[in-house]
């Protein structure tokens, strides 16, 4: 699971390096007003991975020696570009490189490029996942056998899910591939095979949470129609062997303990965001969205390992969360442990943007003020925005606020920071629109660069060599508020109490050579 960052518009693959590479110039030559150091700036793309208890299970190393690595320092008419090595062991080197903050440049071809503004002689880049590193799978056609009794008395639209999250165990669809042994409407047993069908083979041991779930469709008393488990058992300990033989979970269902919430959020909180979205074309209302899930990847001490999530409370149609801002209460059974159990709510504006050419289709950015918290609503506490967008967004000193040209390619980027929250970092997206981009890719806009950026830096200056003379760009600058997070010393590590809100701008060209 390699962090990817997440992105609001297509990213054209062919961009990874765009605007054309120019030679860096040798660090303490007569082009570079900056004195050779000793510093060397280090780091690894370990991808770890751990049981839910945290004890190691296995990692692997990136090889990076196909990525573009660098390190721009400012210098007063430009950046000062120290050139730097990835090994197909996992790690990187920048070697002479001076003190003070700098621009960390990863080109990881054809997947676009990161830069990471910080000042660490030492710096991860790899992440932390709940799982194996290599799991094995089970042979072709190894069927799977649940035997239980206790089943809550069985339903035509009825489900079941395992999920052994330590042996990266997921199915929240076995009720459509059961083989032999279907259950019966008013069944409260089960004998049934179905095919896991190669994925990484059953593993439940004696310390390692495991499930198996019967969910069921409901409809609250406001009319609110959602799936939530109805029962559920923790299946005994087995592991299943390589040689196809069926491998049998078994044990008693139950009605698992509930999950009290009210689903309700401050909808004219949401809706006074629009203009700080976009200062014209924001849709009027936002589209809402909810999920209340277990995620085994949630530590004790805040941090979200990557891992796999299972839904607690899935509501059937989310459009319902338009018609109002208090669907009522719920009583969800919950198998999980507590301490799993994330809500998340988000609201997504529809902003519409321009097109250097008029080829009659209307383009648009999604724009997302969001949140993921251990702490449910209730109704005192309904959901509301945690951070808020940014404010005016700045080149050289010009608003992007409406249509800019003749921006210089090294401008001062500089935004106001959100009038609600206190943000941990900030993510600005840059996206260039491509008139004539080569085949098989259409018109539109690509993102072609992320810019991450630590809550206290709201000024710096554009990249080295990313804006390319005469492009048209546009950003969305993200304000993000972690739990935990230091972006200077850990720029992809998670955390379970986060949120999110996106600005995007209007477009600007750049000043042609």
């Amino acid at each position: 699971m390699r962090h990817v960052a997440s992105s609001l518009i297509p990213t054209l693959l062919l961009l990874a390096a765009c605007g054309g590479e120019e030679q860096p110039r040798p660090h303490g030559s007569a082009e570079s007003p900056i004195e050779p150091a000793a510093r060397t700036i280090a780091g690894s793309a370990e991808w770890k991975y751990v049981r839910v208890d945290g004890t190691p299970s296995g990692s692997f190393q990136d090889d990076l020696h196909s990525w573009v690595i660098e390190a721009h320092f400012p210098t007063e008419q430009g950046w000062d570009v120290v050139p730097g090595y990835g090994l197909s062991d996992g790690t990187f080197t920048i070697p002479g490189a001076p003190e003070g903050e700098y621009w960390l440049r990863m080109v990881m071809r054809p997947f676009g490029q990161d830069f990471v503004w910080t000042d660490a002689t030492t710096l991860p880049i790899g992440t932390t996942s709940v799982g194996q590193a290599d799991p094995v799978h089970a042979p072709a056609q190894a069927p799977v056998v649940i035997r239980a009794d206790g089943l809550s008395p069985w339903e035509d639209e009825d489900g079941l899910a395992f999920f052994a999250p330590d042996a990266v165990n997921v199915d929240n669809g076995i009720q459509w591939e059961i083989e032999a042994g279907a259950p019966a409407s008013g069944d409260t047993s089960l004998d049934l095979t179905f095919n896991w069908n190669g994925r990484p083979h059953v593993r439940v041991e004696q310390g390692s949470p495991a499930f198996v779930v019967q969910s069921r469709a409901f409809a609250s008393d406001a009319g609110v129609a959602f799936r939530a488990p109805v029962a559920a058992f923790t299946p005994a300990d087995v592991v299943q062997g390589l040689d196809g033989t069926p491998i049998v979970l078994e044990g008693s269902f139950a009605s698992p303990p509930a999950l009290d919430f009210q689903l309700a959020y401050d909808a004219a909180a949401y809706d006074a965001l629009r203009t700080a979205i976009h200062p014209s074309g924001a849709s009027e209302h936002p589209f809402y969205g909810h999920a209340l899930y277990a995620h085994p990847g949630a530590r004790d001490d805040g941090e979200l390992f990557y891992s796999f999530e299972f839904p607690i409370f899935e509501i059937a149609d989310s459009s319902v969360l338009s018609t109002s801002d208090d669907l009522g209460a719920f009583s969800i059974p919950n198998p999980y442990p507590e301490e799993w159990v994330v809500q998340s709510f988000y609201a997504t504006w529809q902003v519409q943007v321009p097109f250097p050419l008029d080829d009659g289709q209307e383009r648009f950015f999604e724009a997302v003020v969001g949140r993921r918290s251990r702490t449910l609503s209730t109704e005192a506490e309904p959901l509301r925005p945690v951070v808020g967008p940014v404010g005016e967004v700045r080149l050289d000193g010009v608003a992007l606020d409406t249509d800019r040209e003749g921006i210089a390619p090294l401008a001062e980027l500089s935004f106001d920071p959100p009038a609600i929250g206190s943000p941990t970092s900030y993510v600005v997206q840059v996206a260039e629109a491509l008139v004539d981009p080569p085949e098989p890719y259409w018109p539109g806009w690509y993102l072609v660069a992320n810019l991450r950026l630590p809550g206290d830096v709201t000024s710096v200056r554009m990249p080295h060599n990313l804006l390319r003379p005469g492009g048209t760009y546009l950003l969305v600058v993200r304000a993000v508020q972690e739990e935990g997070q230091d972006l200077r010393l850990a720029p992809y590590r998670n955390g379970v109490e986060s949120a999110i809100a996106d600005r995007v701008t209007s477009m600007f060209t750049v000043a042609a050579e």
